[in-house]
């Protein structure tokens, strides 16, 4: 029943999908996979582990440290083993981004290509690149990173507040988080491409079984600890009080490194929050985590909206 994806099976019979896994490394709130299953026969999973991210800048420093790749191949393998659960297979590649959606593209021959949007620098140029390799490569682009997307936003990004307090204001006035995209039912049939063995990253390790008092990567650590944090330990209730205190695990909501690789969906932290405050106890602490999560919406559209000046010497102000 899994793979017997019926919709729209007459017109996409000879459509195949690339779904390139970014920062949204999760099957729950999976709009993007959603949208590129509507639209394809056959689909094949794929995540890039960029060589830049071990490369050493001026300042001898990597954007990828030792316990960030660790967590990150915990996420993969989580996510693997999520999809072999469907019947299909997480192709896991080791290069330069570009050079590995290449060959894939052309190996596989897809007329498809799957992504959720993101408003980093990095990633735009990545996707345009993508967009840029043929013609007849029909990009299917979905907003899943945050509670809100473009249409959604009280003010174009244009006119979006550089500050905070205003963008929250607005935001809180006159927007409401998007919903949580319904679990995925189906998909089109795996397809797995003749590839190049030498861009194929082999994932060999152990993943530890979800904890509650350090971090495992992946989208089961991140629900299970999410419904611990929520209804076992009912720390929301307390949050704003004690968010800044390192003693305990219970103290803050530990959602971060989940919600940076999306393994974990904001959409999914403010469903249950407000279940919570449905069923538990609503106050300023419940409020305050998603007053939290606001604050990382504004840093995400403020991306999105000066691009490359984010990361100027003078700021995106041409202010020294």
């Amino acid at each position: 029943m899994i793979n017997n994806h019926t919709q729209h099976q007459c017109s996409n019979l000879n459509q195949r999908g690339l779904f390139w896994f970014r920062h949204d490394l999760r099957l729950h709130d999976q709009a993007a996979i959603a949208a590129l299953c509507k639209k394809v026969a056959q689909i094949t999973f794929v995540y890039i582990l960029d060589d830049k991210n071990f490369s050493p800048n001026e300042f001898g420093l990597s954007p990828m440290g030792q316990h960030g790749h660790t967590f990150l191949l915990q996420t993969l393998e989580d996510l693997k083993r999520q999809l072999a659960g469907l019947g299909h297979e997480l192709l896991v590649l080791k290069g330069k981004t570009e050079e590995c959606l290449a060959n894939l593209l052309q190996a596989g021959q897809y007329t498809h290509i799957g992504v959720s949007q993101h408003c980093g620098y990095d990633e735009t140029a990545q996707l345009n690149a993508v967009k840029r390799f043929s013609n007849s490569l029909t990009v299917v682009e979905t907003p899943t990173f945050g509670l809100f997307d473009v249409s959604t936003l009280p003010f174009s990004i244009e006119d979006m507040p550089d500050v905070f307090s205003p963008f929250r204001r607005k935001v809180e006035k006159h927007s409401e988080p998007l919903p949580v995209q319904d679990a995925l039912a189906s998909l089109p049939d795996a397809f797995t491409p003749p590839l190049d063995e030498s861009f194929h990253l082999t994932l060999d390790i152990d993943l530890p079984a979800p904890s509650e008092t350090s971090f495992v990567g992946g989208e089961t650590a991140a629900l299970s600890h999410l419904g611990t944090y929520l209804f076992d330990w009912q720390s929301a209730s307390s949050y704003k009080e004690t968010r800044n205190a390192l003693d305990s695990w219970q103290d803050s909501t530990k959602f971060s490194a989940w919600l940076a690789n999306g393994s974990l969906s904001a959409r999914e932290v403010v469903r249950q929050v407000q279940l919570f405050e449905a069923t538990v106890e609503k106050n300023d602490s419940t409020y305050w985590i998603y007053f939290e999560l606001l604050w990382r919406e504004f840093f995400h559209w403020l991306q999105y909206k000066y691009g490359a000046k984010w990361f100027h010497f003078s700021g995106w102000r041409s202010v020294v």
